[in-house]
């Protein structure tokens, strides 16, 4: 009896050491297992994360790009505006030039129509004073350049007449220097007209020096206002991809909190798992 007591306890602690051979072995290779999908989790989440962020920071940067490149086109069209209301349009100067050359136009017809001669009938005379009278109505504007003998030779040729052809002669001559004056004033009163025109057809299309002073200070000042917004809205995308990068490590910090806060919970079961199993 006490062999076989021997024999049997015998069999009961070889079987009793072989389950305890076999659960030390699949508790070590449960650890194993456990320990890999950890790893293979932790790595997962961390490539996930990063490609987040750097999901989120190419999309903040392709977001300000894109911004910056509206806000400076919208800028350079304002610029342009600006240039073109100030500097004005050459078609609008040509447009203006041709309307006072027409104005020009319209006005000197008007302007000749009371320089025409006025027509005064006279009894016929002689043709020597008929022929100096025309020369002298024909040539307004020559009278100056009168030669000192013609007028001898006239004095000469009235002499050789009569009295009373004589007087009449001096009327003439009298007629002809008020007709000499009016030419002169109709002479002169055409310079200045063709003046007036010449000035109105030839004035200048371009800007004065003060305005052009102006215009180069309201450029100036509109583009510093522009560089400045510009300025202001480059620091504010910033400011927005930085908040951006805050938060994405944020996010990051707290997966991996949770991620070790998983981990934690997983190795208690597992102690807790090889602590019941050692018990049994």
């Amino acid at each position: 009896m006490k062999t076989e007591i021997t024999t049997v306890q015998d069999l009961l602690n070889s079987k009793m050491g072989q389950l305890d051979h076999k659960n030390m072995h699949q508790i070590q290779t449960l650890d194993k297992m456990t320990l890999e999908r950890v790893s293979a989790e932790r790595s997962e989440c961390m490539q996930r994360i990063e490609q987040r962020t750097v999901q989120e920071r190419l999309e903040s940067e392709k977001r300000q790009a894109s911004l910056i490149n509206e806000l400076k086109n919208w800028c350079q069209s304002k610029l342009k505006n600006i240039e073109v209301h100030f500097t004005g349009d050459p078609s609008i100067k040509l447009q203006r030039s041709s309307s006072l050359v027409q104005n020009a136009e319209v006005t000197l017809p008007a302007a000749k129509c009371p320089l025409s001669p006025v027509q005064v009938v006279r009894p016929k005379e002689p043709s020597v004073i008929c022929t100096d009278t025309q020369r002298k109505r024909e040539d307004p504007e020559d009278v100056d350049m009168v030669d000192y003998g013609e007028s001898t030779d006239r004095d000469h040729r009235a002499s050789s007449l009569s009295p009373a052809v004589e007087i009449h002669c001096s009327h003439r001559t009298e007629g002809g220097l008020r007709d000499r004056e009016r030419g002169r004033d109709r002479h002169k009163q055409r310079k200045k007209h063709s003046q007036t025109v010449d000035m109105l057809g030839h004035q200048p299309s371009e800007p004065s020096f003060a305005q052009e002073r102006d215009n180069m200070h309201a450029l100036e000042v509109t583009q510093y206002f522009f560089e400045a917004v510009s300025t202001q809205m480059e620091r504010w995308y910033e400011r927005k991809v930085d908040e951006a990068r805050w938060q994405a490590n944020q996010r990051a910090e707290a997966d991996r909190a949770a991620l070790v806060e998983r981990i934690t919970y997983l190795e208690d079961e597992l102690r807790m798992l090889r602590t019941s199993r050692h018990n049994d």
